[in-house]
């Protein structure tokens, strides 16, 4: 980072419906990140922590994706005040925006956020459709998982 060898924290958090203290808790996650670096590496230079949201609920995800707004009045604060109230902002996915299409990665990871993004589904036909993809990405790790045990055999 800045042409300087470094190190990111991503700080994975799955939700299955909104939550409005979802930034305070990610700071607390962050904090706690910080607090065992120090005490086990006794260096006060702490990583930086990227805080990510999987969201997969059935309600559209309305909450600001900033601490900032869980402050009453933040954004009327003078500037010079400002500066001296912690606030971040954190990455959110809504799986249930994305396509099969979009969601990429290996068999495992394409399963997981699939059933994530489904899950809700009323409609039996649709979640049996989700079932089926993801025996068919099962049964393409299998024969990845296969191809890997031939070639490590010889």
């Amino acid at each position: 980072m800045n042409k300087k060898e470094g190190y990111v924290y991503f700080l994975f958090e799955h939700k299955s419906y909104p939550s409005k203290g979802v930034a305070f808790q990610l700071l607390n996650y962050i904090v706690r990140i910080w607090e065992q670096k120090i005490k086990k590496e006794f260096d006060l230079k702490i990583p930086v922590v990227i805080p990510l949201v999987l969201y997969h609920g059935k309600d559209k995800w309305k909450i600001k994706t900033s601490l900032g707004e869980m402050i009453r009045g933040y954004d009327e604060l003078p500037e010079d005040v400002r500066r001296f109230v912690p606030n971040y902002q954190y990455l959110l996915y809504d799986l249930s925006t994305f396509s099969d299409e979009e969601i990429k990665g290996e068999a495992r990871l394409r399963i997981l956020l699939s059933v994530f993004r489904d899950i809700f589904k009323s409609n039996s036909n649709e979640f049996l459709k989700v079932v089926f993809n993801a025996t068919l990405a099962l049964d393409e790790l299998e024969d990845q998982e296969m191809g890997i045990e031939y070639f490590s055999r010889r």
